[in-house]
């Protein structure tokens, strides 16, 4: 599996709820783009770092497009592998985690309901958080690490996400 941490062109940092339709973590925020990375997601690729980004991206653009918004493959600028771990919750399955750069900004990326939610009014941990420097990134991730009440309401991609990026 793979999951990414997007970063839209204004510079913000996006995070979905899981919804009730969610084999894993409803209820809990998820990175922007979560999920299994298939066979398909091969085509084109020629190395593991590829296809795992194809996999990643192809979430992402599922996880992040709502039916009033047409977001393109090519609005995902880059997308950087920073992580792998091993989720001992599922059998310890393979997850790669990653953060994209994106070519839109945050005010017209919205969940797709299908896959995701976004709570952001409702939970008390944000869902939506600027960083206008590598400063306040690493502020955020620090905070968001640092409270014990916001790991009860990340998923275990989220956490691991966060790790790698602070790394």
């Amino acid at each position: 599996g793979g999951s990414t941490i997007a970063i839209t062109s204004d510079r913000f940092i996006i995070f979905w709820t899981q919804n009730q339709k969610s084999q894993q973590a409803v209820g809990r925020l998820a990175p922007t783009g979560s999920g299994s990375i298939d066979w398909a997601d091969s085509a084109g690729a020629t190395t593991l770092k590829q296809m795992v980004a194809n996999g990643i991206n192809r979430e992402f653009h599922e996880e992040s497009n709502n039916s009033g918004f047409k977001l393109h493959y090519s609005q995902i600028a880059e997308t950087r592998i920073i992580g792998y771990f091993r989720n001992l919750l599922r059998g310890g399955k393979p997850e790669f985690v990653a953060i994209s750069r994106l070519l839109v900004s945050n005010a017209v990326l919205e969940p797709n309901d299908d896959e995701v939610e976004d709570l952001s009014s409702v939970n008390s941990l944000p869902s939506r958080h600027q960083v206008n420097s590598f400063n306040e990134l690493r502020q955020l991730v620090d905070s968001l690490l640092v409270e014990k009440k916001n790991l009860n309401q990340m998923s275990v991609h989220l956490w691991a996400n966060l790790l790698a990026l602070k790394e």
